[in-house]
C-alpha cells in the first residue's frame, strides 16, 4: 500500500499517460495538417509560374525561327500542322515534374500555337497552363540583317531583348553580403559585384540583365550605376459591374524574356498578387476592383504585355475622351510594343521597298533603362469586362441597364465621363513618337533610319497599301500665302499619313498636292481625311472626306479634292500695329451654330462617323459636337449634317430648338442628315440613335 502511495504521489498512470498522449497527437497532428496546407498553396502557386514561365520559353524559341527556316517552305516544314498537342518534353521543377508539349493550327497564312505545360499538385490532381500565339512568315513586323536591297521576305531576329530568363535562388548568405534595393512593388534589385543586374522576387531570380554593371581590369564593381531594366506599368480594373471574377485569376504576362509583378499598396505597403488573393483595391463607389503591375524587360524588346485568365476574357484600351479615331478605346487582349525602322538603299536616300514599291519596315525594341509611362503620362491600363464583340465601341456605349465599362460613375474625377482613362494607349503602343523610346542600338548597327510614327500596327499587318492622292485649291492672293503653306492633311489613322506639298499658284487659285498611305486589311481602307486650314481666314466647303464601308478605299485613289477661300473681308494683318487700318469699318460680330449629342448604338447597330457642310465635327466616347465656321450675326446660316450607321440605320431625335429657321431630318437608312436652312448662331441637341429600326 505505502509502494503503490508513493508511485501515485510520485508518477503518472498508465491511463493518465495514454490520455495525455492523445491530446498531443491530436494537436501535432492538427499543427502538421494546417502547415502540410500551407506548403501546398505555397508549392501549388510557385508551379503554376513555372509552368508559365516553361510555356513563355517555348514560345519564345517558336518564334525565333529565322535560323531554321530561311523560306517559306522551310517555315512550313518547321512548323507542321498537329490535330492533337504533341512533342512532349518533361522538365524537373522546384516542386513538381512538367510535360510540355504544343499543338500548331494551320489558320490562313498563320500558324497558330497553343503550348500547354502541365502537373501533378501535391494532392496529386492534374494542372496545366496553355499559351497561344500566331506565327506567320509574311510578315511586316520584322527585324534582323538585311542581306541585300531587293529583300524578298523576312529574315527575322530575335526580340527577347538583352534580359534573360533567370534561373536559381540567391542563397541566405548572399542576401546577408549584398543590399537587396525594393522596387515598391514586392520585387528587389541585386547587384552582387559579378556585372550581372538580378531580379528577385522573394529568394528566386526571376529575370536578370547580364553585364549591366561595370567592372573594372580587376574584375571589381566601378561605382558607375548599372544599367537598369525597362519598366513598363499600368493598372488592371475588372469593371465589378459586369464580371466577377477573383482578382488572383488575372495574370500580367508580357512575351519572351520578361517577368511581370502585379500588387497593390496599402499605406505605403506593397502586396503581392497571387492565386490565393481574393481582393485588392476598390474605387469609391466600387465599379472598379483594380490592382498595379509593372514588367521587366531588357532592352531591346518588342513584343506584347496582356492579361492571361482561366476562361475567355476582353479589356478595353485607349482613351475614351480623345476625338481621333487612332486614339479611341479598342478591345484586345494585350498591347503591343514595337518600333519600325527601315533601311536605305545605297545611295543613302532611297527607302529599301519591296517588289510592289512598298517600304520594308523592320521591328525595333526598346531603349535600355526605360521606363513607361513616363512623368506625367497615362499607365498603360488594362479595363476587364464582359464584351460581347471586338469593337471598341462597347466600351463607351451602355448595354442595357449597365453603363459602359469606361464610363462608369468612378471613372469621372475631373468632370469629364471616361476621364479617370484620359491618355491611356491603345492596343499598339509605337516607339517611333519618342526617339529616347527606341533601340538607338539597334539602329546604328544595321544603319537603319525611323520616323516619328508607325504608318500601321505591325502586329496586325495589313495586305496592301493604297495611296490616295489629292488636292486642295484655295482661291486667295498673296497676302495668305503663310497661312496657305500651313495647311496639312491627315487620316484617322493617324496624324502623320500624308505628305503635304509646297502650294503651287495654279492660274488665280493657290493648289496643294497631297498623298496619304493607308492600310487595307481585305476589305478596304475606312477612315477620313481631314485638312487643317486657318479657320480664322479660310472657309472651306468641306474639312473631311469620308469613305465608309459602302465606298471603302481599294486601290490607289486620286480624286480627294478639298475647295477653299479666303474670307470675304479678310486681310492679313502684316503690321502688329498698323497705319492706317486697311479695313477702318467695325468688325462684323462673328457667331457659330454648335449642335451635341448622345451615340446610342442599341442591339446590333453601330456609329461610324458624323459630319458636316461649313464646319467640323468632333466625337468624344458617346458624344459628339458639330461646330459651323464663324459667320456675320446680321446673317444666317445653312448647312446638313450627315450621321452614317456601319451596321443598321441611323435615327435622330427631335432637334431642342429651330434657332429660328428651318431644320429637316431624314432618316432611316444607314444613313441619316440633319438640314438646316437659315438659321441663326446658337446651340441645339440632337441625339443620334444607330439600331435595327427608328421605331
Amino acid at each position: 500500500m505505502t509502494q503503490m502511495n508513493f508511485m501515485k504521489n510520485s508518477g503518472f498512470s498508465l491511463v493518465e499517460v495514454l490520455v495525455s498522449l492523445v491530446i498531443l497527437s491530436t494537436g501535432l497532428l492538427t499543427m502538421a495538417t494546417f502547415h502540410s496546407s500551407v506548403i501546398s498553396d505555397s508549392n501549388d502557386n510557385k508551379n503554376r509560374g513555372e509552368a508559365i514561365v516553361l510555356a513563355q520559353e517555348r514560345l519564345e524559341q517558336m518564334r525565333n525561327f529565322s535560323d531554321l527556316a530561311p523560306d517559306e517552305e522551310a517555315f512550313e516544314q518547321q512548323f507542321p500542322a498537329s490535330t492533337e498537342f504533341a512533342n512532349a518534353t518533361r522538365h524537373s521543377g522546384v516542386n513538381a515534374l512538367f510535360i510540355r508539349q504544343e499543338k500548331i493550327t494551320d489558320n490562313d497564312n498563320t500558324k497558330f500555337i497553343s503550348v500547354q505545360v502541365s502537373w501533378k499538385t501535391t494532392a496529386d490532381v492534374s494542372e496545366y497552363v496553355t499559351l497561344e500565339t500566331e506565327l506567320t512568315w509574311h510578315s511586316t513586323s520584322l527585324s534582323g540583317n538585311l542581306d541585300t536591297s531587293a529583300a524578298t521576305g523576312p529574315m527575322v531576329r530575335s526580340a527577347t531583348g538583352r534580359a534573360t530568363l533567370g534561373k536559381g535562388k540567391i542563397t541566405d548568405e548572399e542576401l546577408l553580403k549584398n543590399v537587396v534595393y525594393g522596387n515598391g512593388d514586392t520585387t528587389g534589385l541585386l547587384d552582387k559585384g559579378d556585372g550581372d543586374l538580378l531580379l528577385l522576387s522573394g529568394s528566386d531570380v526571376v529575370l536578370t540583365l547580364e553585364d549591366a554593371c561595370e567592372i573594372d581590369n580587376n574584375n571589381e564593381r566601378t561605382h558607375v550605376p548599372c544599367t537598369g531594366f525597362v519598366e513598363i506599368s499600368g493598372t488592371v480594373y475588372i469593371d465589378r459591374h459586369s464580371s466577377s471574377m477573383d482578382i488572383g485569376q488575372v495574370h500580367v504576362i508580357a512575351s519572351d524574356a520578361a517577368y511581370c509583378q502585379s500588387y497593390y499598396v496599402v499605406d505605403n505597403q506593397p502586396f503581392e498578387i497571387n492565386a490565393a488573393t481574393t481582393r485588392a483595391l476598390t474605387t469609391a463607389n466600387n465599379d472598379y476592383e483594380y490592382f498595379q503591375y509593372t514588367c521587366y524587360l531588357g532592352g531591346g524588346w518588342h513584343g506584347n504585355i496582356g492579361i492571361l485568365v482561366d476562361g475567355p476574357i476582353s479589356a478595353c484600351m485607349g482613351d475614351p475622351t480623345a476625338s481621333h479615331a487612332s486614339l479611341t478605346p479598342n478591345v484586345a487582349i494585350r498591347r503591343v510594343y514595337r518600333g519600325m525602322a527601315f533601311g536605305y538603299e545605297s545611295d543613302g536616300t532611297t527607302k529599301v521597298a519591296d517588289n510592289n514599291g512598298d517600304t520594308i519596315y523592320y521591328s525595333v525594341g526598346v531603349a535600355d533603362a526605360l521606363k513607361l509611362p513616363e512623368e506625367g503620362q497615362a499607365g498603360h491600363d488594362f479595363v476587364i469586362a464582359s464584351l460581347t464583340s471586338t469593337d471598341g465601341a462597347e466600351c463607351v456605349t451602355d448595354a442595357k441597364k449597365l453603363a459602359a465599362p469606361m464610363f462608369h460613375t468612378d471613372a469621372n474625377l475631373y468632370g469629364t465621363d471616361g476621364d479617370l482613362f484620359t491618355g491611356v494607349p491603345t492596343d499598339f503602343v509605337c516607339l517611333n513618337q519618342d526617339d529616347t523610346w527606341v533601340d538607338n542600338t539597334k539602329l546604328q548597327a544595321f544603319g537603319y533610319a525611323i520616323d516619328n510614327y508607325c504608318p500601321f500596327n505591325p502586329s496586325d499587318p495589313p495586305s496592301a497599301q493604297h495611296s490616295i492622292n489629292g488636292s486642295i485649291h484655295i482661291d486667295a492672293d498673296s497676302s495668305l500665302l503663310t497661312q496657305i503653306s500651313a495647311i496639312e492633311a491627315y487620316t484617322s489613322d493617324g496624324f502623320y499619313n500624308c505628305e503635304t506639298f509646297a502650294p503651287e499658284l495654279v492660274g488665280s487659285k493657290y493648289q496643294i498636292s497631297y498623298q496619304c498611305q493607308v492600310y487595307d486589311w481585305g476589305e478596304g481602307w475606312t477612315g477620313y481625311i481631314q485638312i487643317t486650314p486657318d479657320l480664322s481666314v479660310i472657309n472651306c466647303s468641306n474639312y473631311q472626306l469620308f469613305y465608309s464601308g459602302a465606298n471603302p478605299i481599294t486601290a490607289d485613289q486620286g480624286l480627294a479634292t478639298f475647295n477653299c477661300a479666303a474670307k470675304d473681308g479678310v486681310i492679313p494683318d502684316p503690321d502688329p500695329d498698323p497705319a492706317p487700318d486697311p479695313d477702318p469699318g467695325p468688325d462684323p460680330v462673328l457667331g457659330t451654330v454648335t449642335i451635341t449629342g448622345n451615340i446610342i448604338q442599341s442591339g446590333a447597330g453601330r456609329f461610324d462617323y458624323v459630319s458636316m457642310t461649313g464646319g467640323s465635327c468632333t466625337v468624344s466616347g458617346s458624344t459628339y459636337t458639330c461646330s459651323s465656321l464663324e459667320f456675320d450675326l446680321a446673317t444666317y446660316w445653312s448647312g446638313t449634317l450627315s450621321y452614317s450607321a456601319s451596321k443598321k440605320v441611323a435615327c435622330l431625335g427631335s432637334p431642342s430648338d429651330n434657332l429660328g429657321g428651318t431644320i429637316a431630318v431624314t432618316e432611316g437608312s444607314s444613313k441619316a442628315t440633319l438640314e438646316l436652312i437659315s438659321v441663326s448662331s446658337g446651340n441645339i441637341n440632337v441625339d443620334a440613335t444607330f439600331a435595327k429600326s427608328c421605331n
